[in-house]
């Protein structure tokens, strides 16, 4: 993502060690040996482990807000609800726009 759309050395940016931290979170869960079971899990249901893990809305504006800037028709493979989530309909046919406009806007109430 550096190369393509030249953003700045995450590693510069405030989040990147919480997304380390994650990282190794995800390697321990992942790798863990079974007689460390009890202690990865302890460790998943912390409250630290809960907001390691929202870390990644953090890379999300981070990374949105570059691919906006230099492919806004992009955007819209981008994950959504996240404040980059315009529609462009001429990329899609009648029933994808549709089901895309409800899951995002109208769930309870579909066009």
């Amino acid at each position: 993502m550096t190369d393509i759309y030249t953003t700045p050395d995450p590693e510069t940016e405030s989040w990147w060690s919480e997304l380390s931290a994650l990282q190794e979170l995800r390697d321990q869960t992942i790798h863990t040996k079974q007689h460390l079971s009890q202690d990865r899990y302890s460790t998943l249901l912390s409250k630290t482990a809960i907001n390691t893990i929202k870390v990644y809305q953090n890379v999300i504006y981070y990374y949105g807000g570059y691919i906006l800037c230099k492919d806004r028709y992009l955007i819209n493979e981008y994950p959504y609800n996240l404040g980059y989530d315009d529609i462009y309909p001429l990329l899609m046919n009648e029933r994808t726009y549709r089901d895309i406009y409800n899951s995002m806007h109208n769930p309870t109430h579909p066009l």
